[in-house]
């Protein structure tokens, strides 16, 4: 403003000047815009520019200070602003701005964007996955309810947590015991995008003030990437640097794994249905670029447009599954969903076309146990068990995830 004030002044001299030698010489000047037509000017430019910025939007670009190193993780991203706020993306669900304990919630936020406000001592965690980076990070005190029964949970901690009533079980994630969760004081809902299914559960708890958080980190292509989001959680519990820490060895555990993996050998990983089909993991599913990074050629393989709406996995006819498994030099039995097996009896009874695999009459059946999947955090050491399998150096014994079939 003071430029333009200026360039006003300098303009008012210069046509006063003018005006005022105008009797030298025989030439007379052109008329000029009179004193009044240019303060009126000024004073119009004045209300319409201004060279000073007020202040700026909390998350505009110039309060940016810094970004989450992300590896290999491509599900969500994390923006600093200062010290007080961050802004986590989550592919698919939103936005979610964290905010410091003592900072005000900024006015001008996107009405879609979801304010998470620490610190979180009451969480609900009804995305059960999520449970092993919490005891991971030494945080599951923290962690008030959950949607998994007792009898479902492989983790001791978890388990140990529930039977002495420090954590409660407060019904399905698509039911959940609403009077409970509001007495309790949970102050953040985690839960898997299954709350889609059930989209009046999640309004619900934001009609009661409880903000809701819809992780995505199962949609993860990579087993490295799916394990970085526990440095999500590790801002929101102020464990940053631990979960850092833990990333960083995983990663150099996975790298010994893989810098020996190539064994030439392929592996099916399946289970049976209930109704009788076989459900197989797509090939970019990330316990099929485990089984790659383990040294094993993941099958069976689908072609371009055999389902073009599968995502993690698909399920198939016994016939298919023979079609494109049955020479498989490994089979590897998911008992996650349907339970642990004994035997091969066991498996022969749920479907007997399995006898006629190779991998059967070469004795190399192998079944995983129940908590696999709930071990999020293990996926390096899982890899490496896997690797122990296709190179042929265990007969199984010592392995904590794997075990065989005789």
């Amino acid at each position: 403003m003071k430029e333009k004030i200026k360039a006003v002044g300098l303009l008012l001299t210069v046509i006063l000047l003018t005006g005022g030698c105008a009797h030298i010489g025989n030439s007379v000047p052109a008329a000029g815009p009179s004193y009044n037509t240019v303060k009126e000017t000024a004073e119009r430019d004045e209300e319409e520019v201004s060279f000073e910025k007020g202040p700026q939007p909390v998350l505009s670009p110039e309060n940016e200070t810094g970004r989450l190193k992300l590896d290999h993780a491509r599900e969500f991203s994390v923006r600093f602003y200062g010290d007080d706020y961050t802004l986590i993306d989550i592919a698919a669900t939103g936005e979610y701005l964290v905010v410091d304990e003592g900072a005000g919630v900024p006015e001008e936020l996107d009405e879609d964007i979801v304010v998470l406000r620490k610190p979180f001592e009451h969480t609900y965690l009804a995305a059960s996955s999520v449970m092993d980076f919490y005891r991971e990070l030494g945080i599951l005190d923290r962690v008030g309810m959950t949607s998994t029964k007792y009898e479902d949970w492989s983790i001791d901690e978890v388990k140990r947590a529930l039977y002495e009533g420090d954590m409660e079980y407060v019904g399905k994630y698509n039911a959940p015991d609403y009077e409970y969760v509001l007495e309790s004081g949970c102050d953040l809902a985690v839960e898997s995008t299954m709350i889609y299914h059930s989209p009046e559960v999640k309004e619900k708890l934001e009609e009661l003030n409880i903000p809701v958080m819809v992780e995505h980190s199962s949609y993860e292509r990579d087993p490295l990437g799916r394990l970085e989001w526990i440095k999500l959680y590790g801002i929101l519990n102020d464990r940053q640097k631990e979960a850092g820490a833990f990333y960083e060895e995983a990663v150099k555990k996975l790298e010994s794994v893989t810098d020996t993996a190539g064994t030439g050998k392929t592996a099916a990983f399946f289970y049976f249905t209930a109704n009788g089909g076989v459900s197989v993991r797509k090939e970019n599913d990330y316990v099929a670029k485990m089984i790659g990074l383990a040294g094993a050629e993941y099958v069976p393989r689908f072609d371009e447009g055999d389902d073009a709406q599968m995502r993690s996995s698909v399920t198939i006819q016994s016939e298919s599954f023979y079609e494109k498994a049955h020479a498989a030099d490994f089979l590897i039995y998911n008992s996650t969903i349907s339970g642990e097996v004994d035997s091969l009896e066991d498996l022969f009874e749920k479907n007997d076309l399995i006898r006629e695999f190779k991998a059967v009459k070469e004795g190399q059946v192998w079944c995983t146990r129940a908590d696999m999947f709930q071990r999020v955090t293990a996926a390096a050491d899982i890899t490496a068990e896997f690797h122990e399998v296709f190179s042929g150096n265990t007969d199984g014994s010592g392995l904590m995830y794997l075990y065989r079939l005789k």
